[in-house]
């Protein structure tokens, strides 16, 4: 084409080239071949204005107009990733350029202007908008994993990788049944009262009784919230140990003796006073060939001592937090994962190396030692 375009036959050109566009500017749309032509006529925009007057004007601005739609097609809406938040803001600062007044043209004139150049952009735009939708609907799980969403731009490789630590969460166990809320206390109060009227029981000597023996009448039974008698329960000297400690009462946070009816957990202080959070769980990296699980669990032996046997509670991790680096780190930030293990026996033998203080404290204690945010995410991953 470029070759047979001339002054004289430009004319021509333009005016058939200009009723097919008319004519089929929605066909044409987002067509690599329009591209590729008004591309090719561009290059060849000196031959095209050879004409002077209205009518450089006039095929001055149908250049424009067409290297419009092929621009902003080409970069918006043939691509499989376009961005319709983009594409929009592109319509809509042409539709303002187009609908601002000019000096001496007329409303006829401007209502012609948008309907020539903005209505084959917004029909591709809507067409394009209904086929993402329709991809979107049939898209597989998978794809939508492997799918990259940038909200600026795509990542730069800056050569910096994420720090991985891992952290051991220790718990005791409850050592004591936790005292029944008042619901499950009326709940066993009414199957004793059920028992007593429908079930059918035969005292153990029922066979070998004398006759005329006194048997015992439902009245005297004893009820499930009567207080026991030691003595009649375990014995003549032998008295239960309380269920409130003295280290409750003086609250020992270093004590296992003290909230007996629920976990506890252990939280150690950091010796390094930079540190993120100065009260955490015993963390560290993992050696080469370790798996994350066994590290977690080694930093805790090392932070604790051998006197503490713990076993660990499965391979998978509870949960993990991440935190950003400053930009003169060498590590873009630091995912911390948690792996849950339960203390056996033992207690701390605290390796002043790794921490300088320790505490055993309920899942409600969190809050006071560790970031509100850590604490309020830890809250919701550790059992009551």
């Amino acid at each position: 084409m470029s070759s047979q375009l001339t002054v004289e036959s430009s004319e021509l050109f333009v005016n058939a080239l200009t009723k097919v566009i008319d004519e089929k500017s929605a066909a044409l749309s987002g067509k690599k071949e329009f591209q590729t032509l008004i591309e090719t006529l561009d290059s060849k925009r000196d031959v095209v204005l050879s004409v002077e007057g209205d009518e450089r004007a006039a095929r001055e601005r149908k250049l424009d107009v067409w290297r419009f739609l092929s621009i902003t097609h080409a970069q918006l809406f043939t691509d499989e990733t376009y961005q319709f938040n983009k594409a929009a803001k592109v319509v809509k600062a042409r539709f303002e350029k187009l609908v601002s007044k000019k000096e001496g043209q007329d409303e006829e004139e401007r209502a012609r202007r948008l309907h020539s150049e903005l209505m084959p952009v917004l029909r591709t735009l809507y067409s394009k908008l209904n086929v993402a939708w329709a991809t979107s609907i049939v898209e597989s799980p998978r794809q939508k994993a492997q799918r990259q969403n940038f909200l600026v731009s795509p990542p730069v490789d800056d050569g910096k990788k994420w720090r991985l630590l891992s952290a051991g969460v220790l718990e005791r166990l409850p050592v004591v049944q936790p005292d029944l809320k008042d619901w499950e206390m009326d709940f066993e109060v009414m199957q004793h009262e059920k028992a007593l009227r429908e079930d059918q029981r035969l005292e153990d000597d029922f066979w070998f009784m004398e006759p005329g023996t006194r048997h015992i009448t439902p009245e005297e039974a004893p009820w499930p919230n009567a207080e026991e008698d030691p003595d009649e329960v375990v014995g003549a000297g032998f008295h239960l140990a309380p269920r409130e400690t003295e280290d409750d009462a003086a609250n020992n946070r270093k004590s296992l003796n003290r909230a007996l009816k629920g976990r506890v957990f252990l939280l150690v202080k950091n010796n390094d006073k930079d540190a993120k959070y100065q009260w955490f769980f015993p963390q560290g990296e993992k050696q080469d060939a370790e798996k994350m699980r066994d590290a977690a669990l080694r930093h805790v032996t090392e932070t604790v001592g051998d006197e503490v046997d713990a076993t660990p509670v499965g391979f998978a991790p509870m949960g993990y937090v991440k935190y950003l680096h400053g930009n003169d780190s060498e590590f873009d930030g630091t995912k911390v994962f948690f792996y849950k293990s339960q203390l056996l026996y033992g207690d701390v033998a605290l390796n002043q190396d790794k921490a300088s203080d320790y505490l055993w404290v309920t899942r409600d204690e969190l809050s006071e030692y560790l970031d509100p945010e850590i604490a309020d995410y830890v809250q919701k991953m550790v059992p009551p």
